[in-house]
């Protein structure tokens, strides 16, 4: 018969594994929200509104692509720009 200390042991610490990758998971949806919403504020000073299909395809990114798009914001002439660099960085 198995030890049921030894049984709530592997449980706990299954269950600490479980908590910490929901943390670490957590943490990077945040940084993501966090970044997604520092690029469309910015984005939304330099051209003012932004039409929701465009908006869209920003919060569509990868942390890596918005990390990108700030990057390249201060390079961008126009609405357009943003759209067609939106597309290439999907390809």
């Amino acid at each position: 018969m198995t030890d049921p200390i030894f049984l709530s042991h592997i449980f706990l610490s299954s269950g600490r594994n479980d908590d910490q990758s929901r943390i670490e998971q957590g943490r990077a949806e945040g940084w993501k929200q966090a970044s997604l919403e520092i690029a469309l504020s910015l984005l939304r000073q330099k051209f003012g509104a932004i039409d929701e299909k465009t908006e869209a395809s920003i919060g569509d990114l990868t942390q890596e692509q918005l990390r990108q798009l700030t990057d390249t914001l201060l390079k961008l002439e126009s609405l357009d720009e943003l759209r067609v660099w939106l597309e290439t960085v999907k390809r």
